[in-house]
Formats: structure tokens, C-alpha cells, sequence
């Protein structure tokens, strides 16, 4: 779909909100009565997206969270991803994951993997989970590169939650909006690589409003100024009886 040719100018933006552009982009549809609708989200074939993330999605198509609580399953998500990292030689931030530490611990040391002086620690900061590389001597000296980020790998954020909730939120019928919510402090980091978590939700069987999402997804990553050419973000969206998932990587053109 071209976005472009129906993506409403930032005059038509009346207010300040990120999501105005995209209710405009909606009335604009709507009224141009476009019927485009056959894109569909990906379920196999890895091989679609780069090789980074499709070490991502093999290691959550390793996971079985069909039959576990949500707190669980984000805590099991959580592990796969920080052992790939610490595999990634990256440095991981994510919390929840205290009576698991002892396990990754055991996994980077049998592997042979970077941890960080103090080893493995349940500390979430700035994203659900964030990847990132330091110096290597940074922990060897009591100088500033102590503080020094050589490169920002991988932000996550992950939501569960279909509706906002808060007598604040004025979302109407969007039964997607604390995703969005959340996709939209995922764009604002320059990592090179983001993945956006989240599981279907229906408003009624007949509609789960997946392909609105999708085409969502992409009207962001299109029209973000700051993302260049190339610059992609995965989704995956598990299904309801968390036995699948979906995906799609979004990129820049």
C-alpha cells in the first residue's frame, strides 16, 4: 500500500498528538474508500526478515506458552531473549526475572559469555529490555568510560493489554491502543534493532482488528522523519491461546 499518496501534510495536523496523523490518515481512507487489504501477516519462513531478528523469532518459536499465566510467559520471553543477547555480546537491562538469574548465570558461564563484572542483574532501565555495548576495558578503570555506551543494539517493549485504561485515556473503541502506546516510546530510541511484543485481541470473533494494526505499524515507521532509509522494526503478535505467533518486520523505503 502507498502511504504516501493518501498521508495526510503535517498542516492538516491540527495538535501536538503522535496519533493525530494517523486518525487523519484513517478519515482520508475511509473516504477514498480504498479496498486494499490483502496484506497479511507472516507465521513461517524466517528467512523473510534479517538475520538478526530471525535469531530472535527462532528463539521465541522455542518457547511453549500456550498453557503458562502472563507474568510467566513474559518472564520466560525475558530469559530466552537476555541468553541470546549475553550470546549477541551484549550487555541486557530487563527486570521480573530474580528467581531466573542463577540460570542465565549458569548459561553465559557454560557458554562462554559476556555478562558484565557483576554478572547477571533483574534491572529494567529506559525500555522493557535493552541491549547494549560497551568499551571492553570500562570495567577495568575507575575513569568516565565507565559511563560510555559504544552501541545501542536492541530496545524492547512488550504490552499484553489491549485498551489503555486511566479515566485520562480517551481511546474510544481501539482495542489496540496501550500497543500503540507503548510501540510509540519503542520508535524514539536510535537502537539499531526494535521489537515490539504483544498478543491478538478480539473485539469479537468475526473481527480481531490485526490488519488495522498492521497497516498502523507501517504508517508509523513511513512517516517517522527520524527513521532512515533501512531502518526497520519486528513485530510479533502472539495469537490468543499463545500456541503461535505472527510477525512482520517493518521497514523504512
Amino acid at each position: 500500500m502507498q502511504y504516501e499518496k493518501y498521508a495526510p501534510s503535517k498542516k492538516q495536523c491540527t495538535h501536538l498528538d503522535p496519533h493525530c496523523m494517523w486518525l487523519e490518515w484513517q478519515r482520508i481512507m475511509k473516504r477514498e474508500n480504498l479496498k486494499e487489504r490483502s496484506i497479511q501477516w507472516k507465521t513461517s519462513d524466517y528467512k523473510s526478515v534479517s538475520v538478526f531478528y530471525n535469531d530472535i523469532l527462532q528463539s521465541l518459536k522455542e518457547l511453549d506458552l500456550s498453557k503458562k499465566k502472563n507474568g510467566e510467559r513474559t518472564k520466560n520471553i525475558k530469559v530466552a531473549l537476555m541468553k541470546l543477547g549475553h550470546k549477541k555480546k551484549c550487555r541486557v537491562n530487563t527486570n521480573c526475572i530474580n528467581d531466573r538469574i542463577e540460570e542465565i548465570q549458569q548459561y553465559s558461564i557454560e557458554n562462554k559469555l559476556q555478562m558484565g563484572q557483576s554478572g547477571v542483574k533483574s534491572v529494567e532501565w529506559l525500555y522493557d529490555m535493552f541491549w547494549y555495548r560497551d568499551y571492553k576495558d570500562c570495567y577495568k578503570t575507575n575513569t568516565h568510560t565507565h559511563y560510555v555506551i559504544k552501541e545501542q543494539v536492541l530496545a524492547v517493549e512488550s504490552e499484553w493489554l489491549g485498551k489503555r485504561r486511566g479515566k485520562s485515556v480517551n481511546d474510544g473503541d481501539d482495542i489496540y491502543g496501550a500497543v500503540k502506546y507503548d510501540f510509540l516510546k519503542l520508535i524514539t530510541s536510535n537502537s539499531t534493532y526494535k521489537l515490539m511484543i504483544l498478543k491478538e485481541h478480539f473485539q469479537d470473533r468475526k473481527d480481531n482488528k490485526l490488519q488495522d494494526l498492521y497497516e498502523y505499524f507501517d504508517f508509523q515507521v513511513q512517516q517517522n522523519d527520524n527513521f532512515k532509509k533501512g531502518d526497520s522494526v519486528l513485530c510479533v503478535v502472539y495469537k490468543k491461546d499463545f500456541d503461535d505467533f505472527y510477525y512482520e518486520e517493518f521497514i523504512k523505503k
